[in-house]
């Protein structure tokens, strides 16, 4: 006898594992296009900090900081994104991770 999760996906402890495991795939998938964005925003509102800076130091400063810092969370998102595919390709399917 197959089971059917389509019908009614919590039915089973199978189904309910199964909808558990989209639902985290769905959200590291969301996870990782905020951390993108978020690094992507940072790093044009650093560009702008350090142009409207007026070659103040200490602006400056914290602009390259603000650029910096947005650099190193897009590395780390790039990062975690290639481990997670690494791991799909030897562990089977992964969710979230096409």
């Amino acid at each position: 006898m197959a089971i059917n999760c389509s019908t009614d996906p919590l039915s089973t402890p199978y189904c309910a594992l199964l909808e558990l495991r989209n639902l985290i795939g769905v959200t590291v998938d969301v996870m990782i296009v905020l951390a993108l964005l978020s690094s992507v925003t940072f790093f044009i509102i650093g560009g702008f900090k350090y142009i409207m800076s007026g070659g103040d130091p200490k602006s400056m400063e914290n602009a390259r900081q603000t650029i910096t810092y947005s650099f190193i969370g897009l590395v780390v998102t790039v990062a975690a994104y290639s481990i997670l595919k690494v791991l799909k390709t030897y562990l089977g399917h992964l969710p979230g991770i096409s």
